[in-house]
């Protein structure tokens, strides 16, 4: 679910999780056995916007190769050739490969925050399929479910993606309740927010939990849930909305410089696809940096959005 858009198409529904894997990334280096080990001036390959500003935001004389892509495999004989000195990938995914002998060591949640819904398996049908509905209710695993949801009102409020530096995490704690933790940060690591949520493990309630996150960490988000978030059944105001959040004050000026390091990588695609002078005028300043919304501003700059 980690890559899954949190717009699916007309009359589709993902009413079923398979029980998740370990969310936890896995550092993989031929040198150290952790980032912090690593000397100043390394190089880790990623292509994650959320790890690169993390990792930057904790050791700044790093740097992130982004163009760091391919197969497991492919990354890692480029690890093997000295082209990087460190790697992070998902632990979950090496684990479904069978490839956890190459994990230098596992990184705790609290050193590095996974993506939304890492390590969860999704199933989707159509909504009105009873019949395929009470077949996946079999396969579901509700707990996940839950989490996975939490997670995802939380990126979809703030209009994220897997191009933007936004993280997230929910669990049951000891007693029962959801621990829900999410961060926002700027695409050079240097401004990161974070907050956290508590309440009850049910689907109302953590649904309420990853919005009112996201309202904190960026307040200028609209509060009235977009087509396609999910809607709890009841209005009542989540019970953990008192809770407390951590990281500094909220500052939607983070956000915005995600979205804007998204329109400059789509302004560039555009203007080498299409070769048109001024295209970067019209892309950038866009609400999420869509390349929908890029393509019909410039054949039709009068269409309001």
């Amino acid at each position: 679910m980690k890559d899954v858009p949190t717009y699916l198409p007309e009359k589709t529904i993902p009413p079923c999780n398979l029980e998740r894997e370990d969310v936890r990334d896995a550092f993989i280096s031929k040198s150290a056995n952790s980032l912090a080990d690593l000397p100043a001036g390394s190089i880790i390959g990623t292509a994650s916007l959320q790890r690169k500003s993390q990792i930057l935001n904790r050791y700044p004389s790093f740097s992130v190769l982004e163009n760091f892509r391919g197969n497991v495999q492919t990354r890692l004989r480029n690890l093997d050739e000295g082209i990087v000195h460190a790697t992070l990938l998902a632990l979950a995914g090496l684990k479904k490969l069978s490839m956890t002998e190459n994990v230098t060591s596992v990184l705790p949640i609290d050193d590095m925050l996974p993506a939304v819904a890492q390590g969860a398996i999704g199933i989707a049908c159509r909504s009105h399929d009873e019949k395929m509905a009470n077949y996946l209710a079999t396969l579901n695993h509700e707990e996940t479910r839950l989490a996975v949801s939490c997670k995802r009102a939380f990126l979809e409020t703030l209009d994220g993606s897997c191009r933007t530096p936004i993280a997230g995490y929910a669990c049951r704690d000891g007693d029962g309740n959801c621990l829900f933790r999410g961060l926002v940060a700027s695409p050079d690591g240097t401004r990161v927010l974070e907050t956290s949520r508590k309440g009850p493990y049910t689907y109302e309630d953590m649904i309420l939990m990853g919005r009112d996150a996201a309202f904190t960490q960026c307040p200028s988000t609209p509060k009235t849930p977009r087509a396609g978030l999910p809607s709890p059944h009841k209005s009542s105001k989540a019970s953990c909305s008192g809770c407390p959040s951590t990281g500094p004050a909220p500052a939607p000026a983070v956000l915005e410089a995600a979205h804007s390091s998204l329109d400059d990588r789509l302004a560039r695609a555009f203007k080498t696809t299409f070769g048109r002078r001024g295209i970067d005028a019209r892309i950038r300043g866009i609400p999420g940096g869509s390349f929908l919304q890029s393509i019909v501003s410039y054949y039709n700059p009068n269409k309001p959005f």
